[in-house]
């Protein structure tokens, strides 16, 4: 299930959860998690088998970041920082110039991958320099949706299968307008 923890979890005081991994499950934690003081959730795998379909690189489930914490450096299938591919009530909210950023995915979602939940990005919060090998450097968003207020910022990401998608029908998804995104079709999406 979870490498390093699996269930809900809150750390404080700059608390780390790193370095963990799962064959064919999610990395650093699996559930839902908030992360206050500085904490950080980083250098994890999930999907260490190959040929693994693993979500979640860093969080697989909701997640709430506050205080500067930082989700950065871990690797999945699918959202490499964080994935929501359980409900569409989940939400990923950023605080406080709280970040995902470094991250990498080897499908859709560099730093987010979002099916139905909500993304709120307040306080300078940013999602920043990560890679998706397919779509959504940034975030990958799936009927779900985003808000960003208060200097919060999508940049500098990179989306190598080009920065939009489409649906089973056919459908073309755009989403946010960000700024310094690049993918191999007009730049700018996330």
């Amino acid at each position: 299930m979870g490498g390093g923890i699996y269930g809900s979890v809150t750390l404080y005081q700059s608390a780390r959860v790193s370095q963990n991994g799962s064959g064919n499950s999610r990395g650093g934690i699996y559930g839902s998690a908030e992360l206050n003081g500085y904490s950080r959730v980083s250098r994890n795998v999930a999907g260490l088998n190959k040929g693994s379909t693993a979500v979640g690189g860093g969080v697989a489930g909701g997640v709430t970041l506050n205080d500067q914490s930082r989700i950065s450096k871990n690797k999945a299938w699918s959202g490499g920082g964080v994935c929501n591919s359980e409900s569409a009530l989940v939400v990923i909210t950023m605080n406080d110039e709280s970040s995902i950023s470094g991250n990498t995915a080897r499908r859709n979602g560099g730093g987010i991958c979002n099916y139905e939940g909500a993304i709120e990005m307040n306080g300078s919060s940013q999602v920043t320099g990560n890679l998706a090998k397919r779509d959504g450097g940034g975030i990958w968003d799936f009927d779900g949706g985003a808000t960003m207020a208060d200097a919060s910022s999508i940049r500098r990401n990179i989306a190598q299968g080009g920065p939009r998608r489409s649906d089973r029908a056919g459908r073309r998804h755009t989403h946010l307008q960000c700024s310094g995104t690049w993918g191999r079709f007009p730049s700018g999406w996330v």
